[in-house]
This record gives C-alpha cells, structure tokens and sequence, in this order.
C-alpha cells in the first residue's frame, strides 16, 4: 500500500498468498496442492517441495477444524466451551463450564479452566485475533482466577505476538496480541457472509466429487451466495475445474444453507 498524491492510500501491489507466507515461514515443510493449476502458479516459487495431490487435499478433521474456526462455540474436553465473540473494539472470550459445573464443585471448576488453557491460546492463534482480548473465566473466585496467571503465560509463550497484561477489576484476563494481518473473522466474514457459505459449499462439492467420480453436482442457494460466488474472479472456474465439470447454479430464495445437490444421472437439472 502506498499514499498516491490528493487521494490517499491505494493498492500498489498484493503480498504473497496466505499460503505462500506460511510456507515462507516454515521452508522445510512439504506443500501438498490438489491443483494442477494452483501448483503451475506455485512451482517457481516452491520448487522441488511442492507435491501434487489427488483432490481433496484437505482431510475430514481438517475440514472439521474449518467449522469450528467459523463459528463463535469451541467445545472442550469434559463438556466446557470456548464463547468467542469479536467485536469492532476487542474480542470477549467466555469461557463456559457447561450445564454439570455445579455438580463438579469449585476444584473441579478451577481444574476444567487450567486445562482449556493451551485450546485458548491455540484458538487466539489460529483465529489470528488481534487487539485486546478479554477472558472470562468459568465460576471462579478471584483468588482461584489469579492461580491462572502462571499457566496462562505458559500457554501464551509459543505465540511471539501475544502478552498477558493482567486481570482487570472484574476478574478477566486482559491480553494484547499485536495484528499484523487481518483476523480470521474479517477474512471469511463475521457472521458469515453470503460468500463465505458459497466458499464452504465449493469445497464441500469437491470433496463429494472426489468421492462420487462421475457425478455431477448443483448448489443451491439463495441468489446472494450465488451472486457472491460470481462476483468472486475464479472461484466457479476453479471448483468446477477440480469437479472435473461445471457446477450447475440453482437459486433459490428460501435456501436456509448452501447445499450441494448430486444431479440424477438422467441429466435433470429440476
């Protein structure tokens, strides 16, 4: 980004791919693409460590991953949650012990929020929120929360970008993380839009192409996903290269989700 003369900041250039600076950051690591396309684009920069998949190169527990990194609830071991909730000014994390926590008592309690430690500082990473993030820990004394500190730091420490200010008055964990990209929320749409429900449907058809070859496929969706998708350079062609045909569209205006329908081998497309 550069300030042009009498108009303020334009777009010179864009960086590396999301994937690309992630591949930077660990040269030593294998590059798996499902793209023969995406690894022409990539080879020179890649060389000999990219390796071409058969598609999806995503797996079922990554894809499991994504859902979960697109939704505000992450569930923890012995039945607590994560509530993680951005905001334009910072990101509240709840952390929730569920519907048993008084059957547990307050050892029980204060065992449950250490434990979650390392899912909070790896949801803050790989969510790449920024700012001020407060935690509200579940059912705990203030004397039981300031126990946590120690801890807390420990699970933060891998990550260079995060700190641990303190508590504030009311108990909550105040942490800083610097931003130097923007978070996942802003990236894929908080709360979701009508492009990322597209995206998700893409990726959902190609997974079930690889494992219906043959099949054809439809989505339906409400006109905005479809017009989204559209509006998005690429992405039909790329989803309907990796399917090995064209994805068939089907507007329909009271889809709730994006779903990807198998058209019957008659070639109906009602």
């Amino acid at each position: 980004i550069a300030a042009a003369p009498g108009t303020g900041p334009e777009l010179v250039a864009r960086g590396p791919a999301a994937a690309l600076r992630l591949a930077a950051a660990h040269p030593r690591a294998e590059v798996q693409v499902d793209s023969a396309a995406l690894a022409a684009a990539w080879r020179g920069a890649l060389g000999a460590r990219l390796r071409v998949v058969p598609a999806p190169a995503f797996e079922d527990a990554l894809e499991m991953e994504f859902d979960t990194l697109a939704g505000p609830e992450v569930p923890l071991p012995g039945g607590g949650r994560l509530l993680i909730h951005p905001t334009p000014a910072l990101a509240a994390i709840d952390m929730d012990a569920g519907s048993s926590a008084g059957a547990r008592g307050p050892g029980a309690v204060a065992a449950m929020n250490a434990a979650a430690l390392p899912e909070l500082a790896r949801q803050i990473r790989l969510r790449n929120l920024g700012g001020a993030i407060l935690v509200d820990f579940a059912g705990l004394s203030p004397k039981r929360r300031a126990a946590l500190e120690g801890p807390l730091r420990a699970a933060l420490a891998p990550d260079r970008l995060a700190r641990l200010v303190g508590f504030t008055g009311l108990g909550m964990a105040e942490i800083v993380r610097d931003r130097v990209h923007a978070p996942l929320h802003e990236v894929v749409g908080w709360p979701p839009s009508p492009l990322t429900r597209g995206l998700a449907a893409l990726r959902q058809a190609v997974r079930d192409a690889a494992a219906r070859p043959g099949a054809r496929f439809a989505l339906r969706a409400t006109p905005a996903v479809i017009a989204a998708l559209e509006g998005l350079p690429g992405a039909l062609e790329e989803a309907g290269a990796a399917i090995g045909r064209p994805l068939l569209m089907r507007p329909d205006s009271l889809a709730g989700e994006a779903l990807v329908e198998e058209v019957p081998r008659d070639g109906a497309e009602g």
